[in-house]
């Protein structure tokens, strides 16, 4: 360990050290806090929506299959008017007709039934006045007889002649699996059990046994309740359960049915019980791996720097064998590399141009060119140019340097600079991970290549330019790391609940977008951001049972949820690098005329992010569902913003966050 205890040392690499194990170990400590049964009652959750959605498209499925029933009837209705009463209209169907309908009939009051199709229909359905009289009316009836122990007969009943005065229906009667699609064409959800009621509450069908009031919850539900969803007891086992209707009016006459499809509950957690298993394990293997390769990957970031910035002040002095970096207060705040390296290049060499063209890494034929010209220039200039294959495959070929010193060797992208009298060039390919990630340009006047020594020591500081480039990209991995692993917290937190999915995130959006409109600079606008994703971390100690309750709070658990903003803040406390954060998730309840909590601070005694923070919070709130309410229209949390401001919100953010709504940059 006597590399790391060296390598602790320097104060930066701590801090880096100290962020990166933070970061990669609250979101297990986030997961550990979630109990297994919130976890569980999400799985539920996520697992009756896509059960709805199943009994939706099979219910589509079961009405797309009785107007195909319909339309063979329509055709066969067709045939035998033309072809003749006599006439065996069911040849034209064959096969198709035989799997759809048990038996079709024709029947009149003065013959009765004659058989198109199958046998003479036994027992048909009895016809009530009003299914007689929309028969008459040209309309298309459907009949279901419910049976013991075995699916319905179900009926499909048109009017062969409609308006005349000795009336003729055609009768099929329709094969059950077709409908149902239950038997050799099954089209039910796999590990579905399926039941179909009518509105009398009569059983059509069911794929296994009914459980004991059925009937009485789908009713219960379809006269009081929204979500279409329950559970049922069979077995002592527990079963999800959603039903769908299927209104038949808009094309046959006929009441509703009731589609109710169940799911085992035990399968729907069978995932989470294996993991429940091997939770421990993962955890403890995940934070030894954490460990190991977070003191790797910082090392490996961190350790050149102190090696490059001793090299500067030596390259300063013409000491040319020692390696090129930036100089920097911090080691970080301060590193120009390219712009840095280039005016290094420019004091050294007695050349008329030095450039640095840094190749896009997602479009190789692009490239930033960085130029300073001597006598011109105080800081290097910068420009879009396109690179040729030909030219980044010769590049790519060349260990040390390109002499360009004729037209036709010269790349197309110098011309600006061949316009300008400079008629020799050097090219240092500059190289990352084995790939060209750009070059450095000499060019000079007048024939004057540059001497052996001279390209050697440009040689140098090119390899020294692409370890300083190497780092700082190490570095911007990390700043993405950071900032992932966060929004992940963020996330972790809000699928506490799933009414709170994203809020975190839509927040942050909406105070950044607000802080820009009052002028805020990057820096501060990138950590008020990450402050809102973590603004609510403190939820992870508040109750599932509270934060989702459709009811008003008691008194108790309204201050327990008050807590969260505490909770949260003592979270965080332990990490230095979150320090400015603490404030914003400390004190975004408060409000400005004193009354809030938890400290009850009021005015510009509340930190200015907070202020912005509450704007964005409560926005987002009413204008999103939850257990207990609707969510607003955007016009009625105007109104309130603005009737708030100086007593709840800060005047100065609610008219930046209203400018913002005027130029549609707050999206939803």
């Amino acid at each position: 360990m006597n590399f790391t205890s060296g390598f602790l040392r320097s104060k930066v690499a701590r801090r880096f050290f100290l962020l990166f194990i933070c970061c990669a170990l609250l979101p297990m400590i986030a997961l550990t806090i979630l109990s297994f049964n919130q976890v569980t009652r999400q799985l539920a959750l996520q697992s009756h929506k896509r059960l709805q959605e199943e009994t939706k498209a099979y219910g589509m499925s079961v009405y797309e299959r009785l107007l195909l029933l319909d339309t063979d009837l329509e055709v066969l209705t067709a045939h035998a008017r033309i072809a003749g009463l006599q006439s065996n209209a069911s040849d034209h169907f064959g096969e198709r007709l035989k799997q759809r309908f048990k038996a079709i009939s024709r029947f009149s009051a003065g013959a009765g039934f004659t058989p198109i199709l199958g046998d003479r229909i036994v027992d048909p359905p009895e016809l009530v006045p009003i299914e007689k009289e929309n028969l008459v009316k040209g309309k298309t009836v459907i009949v279901a007889q419910p049976q013991a122990d075995q699916p319905a007969r179900l009926f499909i009943i048109k009017p062969f002649q409609a308006g005349t005065e000795e009336q003729q229906l055609l009768y099929g009667e329709i094969i059950p699996s077709y409908v149902w699609g239950i038997g050799f064409e099954n089209f039910l959800p796999s590990q579905t059990e399926l039941f179909v009621l009518d509105m009398t509450k009569r059983i059509l069908v069911s794929s296994h046994p009914v459980p004991e009031n059925m009937a009485h919850m789908v009713a219960f539900r379809q006269d009081g309740e929204v979500s279409r969803q329950f559970e049922y007891q069979r077995n002592n086992a527990t079963y999800l359960a959603s039903y769908w209707s299927i209104f038949l009016k808009s094309k046959f006459f006929s009441q509703p049915w009731m589609i109710v499809l169940g799911q085992s509950k035990t399968e729907v957690l069978a995932p989470l019980a294996h993991f429940k298993k091997i939770f421990p394990l993962v955890v403890l293997l995940s934070l030894w791996i954490v460990l190991l390769l977070s003191l790797i990957y910082i090392r490996r970031t961190l350790a050149p720097v102190e090696v490059l910035t001793e090299g500067t002040r030596r390259v300063a002095r013409h000491d040319f064998l020692s390696r090129v970096t930036v100089n920097s207060g911090d080691e970080f705040e301060e590193l120009e590399i390219i712009n840095t390296a280039l005016t290094h290049m420019h004091d050294l060499f007695d050349c008329d141009l030095v450039a640095f063209s840094l190749i896009n890494p997602l479009q190789e034929n692009t490239a930033q060119l960085f130029s300073l010209q001597k006598h011109q220039q105080e800081k290097p200039a910068m420009e879009t140019i396109k690179i040729s294959g030909d030219e980044a495959r010769l590049l790519a070929g060349t260990s040390q340097s390109l002499l360009c010193d004729r037209p036709e060797t010269t790349p197309a992208h110098l011309a600006a600079f061949t316009d300008k009298g400079m008629d020799t060039f050097h090219l240092l390919p500059v190289f990352l991970k084995s790939r060209l990630a750009g070059f450095v340009t000499l060019g000079t006047t007048g024939q004057r290549p540059l001497a052996e020594e001279q390209l050697l020591q440009a040689r140098h500081l090119a390899d020294q330019l692409a370890v300083a480039l190497s780092n700082a990209r190490l570095i911007e991995d990390m700043e993405h790391l950071t900032l992932g692993t966060i929004e992940a917290l963020a996330r972790t937190v809000d699928a506490k609940s799933s009414w709170t999915s994203g809020h975190s995130e839509r927040v942050a959006e909406m105070a950044v977008k607000i802080a820009t409109t009052m002028g805020w600079d990057d820096k501060q606008v990138q950590t008020l951001y990450r402050g809102g994703l973590l603004h609510d971390i403190g939820k992870i100690g508040v109750p599932l049972a509270i934060l989702d309750k459709p009811d008003k709070l008691t008194e108790e658990e309204y201050a327990k949820v008050k807590d969260h903003s505490a909770i949260g803040a003592k979270i965080l406390e332990p990490i230095n690098a979150y320090a400015d954060i603490i404030p914003m998730v400390l004190q975004h309840h408060e409000r400005y005329d004193g009354k809030g909590y938890p400290l009850g601070l009021a005015g510009t005694a509340i930190d200015i992010s907070a202020r912005i923070l509450a704007v964005a919070d409560v926005y987002d709130a009413l204008i999103s569902s939850r257990p207990y309410r609707q969510g607003w229209i955007e016009d009625k949390v105007v109104d309130l913003l603005k009737n708030e401001a100086g007593r709840q919100f800060d005047p100065d953010v609610v008219e930046a966050f209203l400018g913002t709504l005027a130029t549609s940059t707050i999206r939803m």
